[in-house]
């Protein structure tokens, strides 16, 4: 069976930065290694999961759509545990997604990484064409099945942040305790530290926050 060629632009005009026909328009292995990074960072990441095709080989109790032909528009890839900190909801966590070992993409989540993820997921091709999905959703997916049609390594690492609380005090002498996010704080922090070890955002950082480094 064949399955869908990577979409160069002819669905979503963007993607025409990160994959023409000769494949990505980028050598991830000009990017930064997991392992140099984490020289740079002075902090140990987690390898929590790594992708592979939304076929029933990889998913065989589930009755879901799985990838049928080269015209099919659901869901392309998916994700595989490889720590138990891959479905872990006590921290906040910064991840790291690496072609071959190269980091290509650093982001944030307030939940699990198996939550983000999953929304990431649903960046398919069907919701692209209805103007239903995030575009960073849809680049990704796009990127990573690109990555892993190509026979890439697609690893998914993280760095754990753990919860903090705070007890606040207003409206008439009333307090409560309360979670403070720090998540997107400190994916700003990696990031701008990526930058001063590189020069550069990763490539496929499609959104960049309010890092200004």
């Amino acid at each position: 069976m064949n399955y869908p060629t990577a979409d160069t632009g002819h669905i979503y005009p963007e993607m025409s930065k990160y994959i023409d026909s000769n494949g990505f328009t980028f050598d991830h292995k000009e990017e930064i290694t997991t392992e140099e990074f984490e020289e740079a960072l002075t902090e140990k990441m987690h390898l929590v999961a790594h992708c592979v095709f939304n076929e029933k080989e990889s998913f065989p109790n589930s009755n879901r759509e799985f990838i049928n032909g080269e015209e099919f528009e659901g869901k392309l890839v998916d994700y595989l545990k490889d720590s138990p900190y891959w479905e872990d909801e006590k921290a906040e966590w910064v991840y790291c997604i690496a072609y071959d070992g190269h980091i290509v993409k650093i982001g944030m989540s307030l939940s699990s990484l198996k939550k983000r993820f999953a929304s990431y997921s649903c960046g398919t091709r069907k919701a692209m064409k209805k103007g239903s999905c995030s575009t960073t959703n849809y680049v990704i997916t796009e990127s990573n099945y690109h990555g892993i049609t190509e026979g890439m390594k697609v690893e998914i690492y993280g760095i754990r942040i753990e919860k903090k609380y705070s007890t606040e005090k207003a409206f008439g002498g009333r307090t409560r305790t309360m979670e403070t996010l720090r998540g997107r704080g400190y994916e700003e922090w990696v990031t701008d530290i990526f930058i001063e070890t590189t020069g550069h955002i990763p490539i496929l950082c499609v959104q960049k926050g309010n890092s200004t480094k």
